[in-house]
């Protein structure tokens, strides 16, 4: 719906235009980042259960992000979770050793929402093939 449309010409020729609206509301637009959240990836899982396939998020260094994020992260994962045929929505987050602990703080049932699974450190060999590898 158009709000109001203005147009501006000042003596030296300078013009502005401005057209101003009333936005249409949607989906995961509520301004509350775990309802939006769990609203955008319901939807877009939807669509990848109509198009017979699978949506993966990947997300690293996710112990940078803010305890708000992630209390938003881990209530949209969950409520998902929680429905009898969840969308195909997969998330994979990736971090520091800290990381278990860090999504715990933000929501206490984050432990058994994930499955953790800890990369320990390249051996010698590994390491060398990693650098050496791309190069040739």
């Amino acid at each position: 719906m158009l709000r109001s449309f203005q147009v501006r010409v000042d003596p030296s020729g300078t013009y502005s235009f401005t057209v101003d609206v009333e936005p249409e509301r949607g989906v995961a637009d509520s301004g509350d980042l775990a309802v939006d959240l769990q609203e955008l990836l319901e939807t877009i899982g939807l669509a990848a259960r109509e198009a017979n396939t699978v949506i993966v998020l990947a997300v690293d260094e996710l112990q940078e992000a803010s305890s708000e994020d992630l209390t938003a992260l881990n209530v949209a994962l969950h409520n998902l979770g929680q429905d009898v045929f969840p969308v195909p929505v997969v998330f994979v987050g990736a971090g520091l050793p800290s990381l278990p602990a860090v999504l715990a703080d933000a929501t206490s049932y984050a432990e058994p929402l994930y499955d953790y699974r800890q990369i320990g450190l390249l051996d010698t060999a590994a390491t060398s093939d990693a650098l050496t590898a791309p190069a040739r």
